[in-house]
Formats: structure tokens, sequence, C-alpha cells
């Protein structure tokens, strides 16, 4: 039986370079909190989701 979604290989590499960058334009328009770039990106690290797929 097949799936109805695609397979999430890949998938993950862009949403990682998205993050950050909806971050920045955030702090840039004043609605987030002023962060160093190295904190932008231990954040977006340390909330970073891995699906865990059943086999």
């Amino acid at each position: 039986m097949g799936t109805s979604w695609s397979p999430p290989a890949g998938t993950r590499d862009p949403a990682r370079g998205i993050a950050p960058a909806v971050a920045k334009a955030a702090l840039e328009d004043g609605a987030a909190l002023e962060v160093t770039e190295a904190e932008l990106c231990a954040a977006v690290s340390a909330t970073y989701w891995t699906p865990q797929y059943a086999s």
C-alpha cells in the first residue's frame, strides 16, 4: 500500500537554511529579541525536530 505523502529524503536540508533566514527577518522587523548569529544558529539546532517513522 502506498503513502499519501512524498518521502522525506532531502526535504530537511532546505529547511535548515530557511529557518535562520526567517528568524533574521523577524529580527530586522523588530518582531524578535536581538540575538547573535551564533545564538540564532544554536536555537535553530536545539529546536530542530527529527521525525521518527515507523518501519
